[in-house]
């Protein structure tokens, strides 16, 4: 609390990331996929960048290894389904509080009502 409150002002700094879509998915071929930053790239406003890439080293390791799917791709391919709905709802989540940030009357004081 301390720190907060001793900060006058807040420096705004670029922040990088892309859109999650299938883009990147017709581009390649199988059995090749991606994971975490490389397959959904976000801001750091929802401090899931890390979460969300160990969820998908987790899915992705289980369908590989668990014997439910007849093929890599098919193991693949259901990750992806997955992945492309937690991702974006993190991403999303991102882009909201990084909205909500930079907004002219933000304050982390209100924010955690100090």
């Amino acid at each position: 609390k301390q720190l907060i409150r001793s900060v006058s002002t807040f420096q705004c700094l670029p922040t990088r990331k892309f859109p999650l879509n299938n883009d990147w998915k017709s581009n390649r071929p199988l059995p090749i996929t991606m994971i975490g930053d490389a397959a959904h790239l976000m801001s750091p406003f929802a401090g899931q960048g890390v979460n969300t890439g160990l969820l998908d080293a987790l899915i992705l390791s289980e369908n590989l290894t668990n014997g439910e799917f007849t093929s890599i791709e098919n193991a693949i391919e259901n990750y992806e389904q997955q992945m492309f709905v937690y991702a974006k709802d993190t991403q999303d989540e991102s882009t909201e509080n990084e909205t909500e940030m930079f907004s002219p009357n933000f304050s982390f004081q209100k924010l955690l009502n100090l």
